[in-house]
């Protein structure tokens, strides 16, 4: 629903302020986490999630992310975790 949507892209920014007030405050940065399946369809929020410092796994597709995350034994729960905001949802929202 249209709800839903607008209440991740808040939820996004939230997550992006509240960050980047940590990372200020003990002098470090926001690592994100967007990956290139992200860039290529365009799926982002507007000073959210993609208003991190850097971007360490940009250039790669999620399926990279995923092999990478099983490589390293990270839980697969981290490594599948879907988005909230869809791509529809962001376009709808945003305008």
């Amino acid at each position: 629903s249209e709800l839903r949507g607008i209440f991740g892209a808040l939820q996004a920014r939230i997550r992006a302020l509240l960050l980047t007030l940590k990372a200020d405050r003990y002098g470090g940065i926001v690592v994100g986490t967007r990956n290139r399946s992200e860039v290529v369809i365009g799926h982002t929020v507007k000073n959210g999630d993609g208003s991190a410092d850097c971007h360490t796994i940009a250039n790669f597709y999620k399926q990279q992310v995923r092999q990478l995350g099983e490589h390293l034994a990270i839980s697969e729960d981290l490594t599948t975790k879907n988005q909230l905001v869809t791509r529809r949802t962001f376009q709808r929202t945003e305008i």
